[in-house]
């Protein structure tokens, strides 16, 4: 019997009940409306739990070390064992302060992330510093099996969104829609489905690790109660289903869930709700594969114009809205004649893709023309 089974059998006599309150907090990772909410639902929680698949040892001291306000001997052997840059900056029991962060956005895993995801993290870190909050993880680790066919399945979505568009090479419209949807059925079975049940499975262990360490928080969950907020995308509303649904079996442990979405209504890419769909037994119409299809033509096609990136840095639910808009009317024939248009033009125009370019836009703002004035049409015989 290991010490949590031991602490779980010691606690099944206890009469009075430890109270534990979760809020799970849905977003489009590390978006602009997302970062905007969090320092504040992370200053209300005892307990701070990230999505992380993929997550190490070296990173999980990292975060404890900031929300602690320095790093400890301990910390330090990890990061020497792991060869972490950290050792260059700081030193055991050194006080790290605000303008410190700046030089963790210099080290791995920091340092390798995006513009937007710098200043997600930058801002999260500035919030956790001595904070004293607690924080853990509930997802699969970086040695786990799932995570590196994670990482080879997104792969295959990268190659699918970057691989086809613009269209050098003569892929057939129905292929194409066959790729999507055999990566979208491995997403929902591999990364999300037995992601979740991983992160579902966790959950006990983890609150009860944490309330053995930690007798202030075992104190407080017998009083008023602890708070612990886990930070999820918004394709694992799964999750709250099960926990809402099944709740979590400990003796002597009283749970309520509730949850916020970064932005309401939330709206998903089309591919993201394929994922879904699959996740709750649900059917995939090839119309909805021809529509996500064309996101990503979309997306790929004007996702460096200045408006696009505005957008899309305030929250993916808002770009996801804006696209949807734009496609919702066309058909699958339409779509499909879109792909063929535009392959033709970078077909013709390969040697002078700057050229393909500026036609394939044309002939996407002409569709994108015909289709609104199809949707309005539409809206106007409905009423």
């Amino acid at each position: 019997m290991d010490k949590v089974e031991k602490f779980l059998s010691k606690e099944t006599k206890r009469k009075e009940k430890y109270k534990v309150k979760f809020l799970i907090f849905f977003e489009t990772h590390h978006s602009k409306r997302s970062v905007e909410q969090l320092p504040e639902l992370i200053k209300e929680a005892d307990i701070y739990i990230p999505e992380e698949p993929g997550w190490t040892q070296e990173y999980l001291h990292i975060l404890q070390g900031i929300s602690r306000g320095y790093f400890t001997e301990k910390d330090m052997e990890i990061f020497e064992k792991t060869g972490c840059e950290i050792v260059k900056y700081f030193k055991a029991n050194e006080k790290i302060r605000k303008k410190d962060i700046t030089k963790l956005m210099k080290i791995k895993p920091f340092k390798t992330y995006t513009k937007r995801m710098k200043f997600y993290w930058s801002t999260i870190l500035e919030n956790l510093l001595g904070s004293g909050k607690i924080i853990s993880f509930i997802d699969i680790p970086y040695e786990s099996d799932i995570y590196a066919r994670d990482s080879e399945i997104y792969k295959d979505l990268i190659e699918i969104s970057y691989g086809f568009y613009p269209p050098t090479e003569d892929l057939k419209f129905e292929d194409l829609l066959d790729k999507l949807n055999n990566v979208a059925k491995e997403i929902s079975e591999i990364i999300v489905s037995k992601r979740e049940e991983i992160m579902l499975s966790n959950i006990p262990k983890t609150i009860s690790e944490i309330i053995q360490n930690n007798p202030h928080l075992e104190e407080k969950a017998k009083k008023d109660g602890i708070k612990v907020l886990i930070v999820l995308g918004a394709a694992h509303t799964a999750v709250l289903h099960y926990l809402k649904r099944e709740g979590i079996k400990l003796e002597n442990f009283e749970f309520s869930v509730e949850s916020k979405f970064e932005k309401i209504p939330f709206v998903y890419p089309f591919f993201e709700k394929i994922v879904i769909r699959y996740r709750f037994g649900k059917e995939v119409s090839r119309e909805l594969l021809a529509k996500a299809l064309a996101e990503i033509m979309f997306f790929r096609q004007f996702e460096r114009s200045r408006f696009f990136s505005l957008i899309s840095s305030e929250s993916m639910s808002d770009l996801a809205a804006y696209i949807r808009d734009i496609i919702n009317p066309a058909t699958f024939d339409d779509i499909k004649q879109l792909y063929e248009e535009i392959k033709n033009i970078y077909k013709k125009h390969h040697k002078n893709p700057k050229k393909a370019k500026k036609l394939a836009s044309k002939v996407w703002l002409e569709s994108i023309k015909e289709w609104r004035e199809r949707g309005k049409k539409s809206h106007l015989e409905k009423n």
